[in-house]
């Protein structure tokens, strides 16, 4: 039985395929080959929401469950397995700060989690919290 997707879903998923198409797919063989992303692309992933997808709306995030979030993360492995693996990544340091840490930890990574200081950004990790 095929899961049936809510309208807010459904508008989650058709975002991330026209990016996908539009901002990844073009761009991910040199991706591959450069072993590095494009300027720009980690800016444009927090743009249009992608590093909050799952964030709990009382943190400021999106509040998407884990079925749609993979589903996304699917869609987006079409186009670039890197990002989307760099996302599924990112989504499981939010769970892990969300389940283990305290409320001054949550609020501060969750303040942190559409950034590029919480992202794994090329060959370095940012260690603040």
């Amino acid at each position: 039985m095929e899961r049936q997707w809510t309208e807010p879903e459904q508008m989650l998923l058709r975002m991330a395929a026209k990016y996908t198409d539009a901002e990844l797919a073009p761009y991910d063989l040199e991706m591959a080959h450069t072993n590095r992303y494009p300027d720009g692309l980690v800016d444009k992933l927090i743009q249009t929401g992608f590093l909050t997808v799952m964030l709990p709306t009382e943190y400021g995030g999106a509040g998407f469950g884990p079925e749609v979030t993979a589903a996304m993360i699917e869609r987006i492995a079409k186009g670039s397995a890197s990002v989307a693996a760099t996302l599924e990544g990112h989504y499981k340091s939010v769970a892990a700060v969300l389940k283990y840490g305290n409320d001054a930890l949550k609020k501060n990574a969750a303040a942190a989690s559409d950034t590029p200081d919480f992202c794994v950004w090329h060959d370095r990790v940012d260690r603040r919290f």
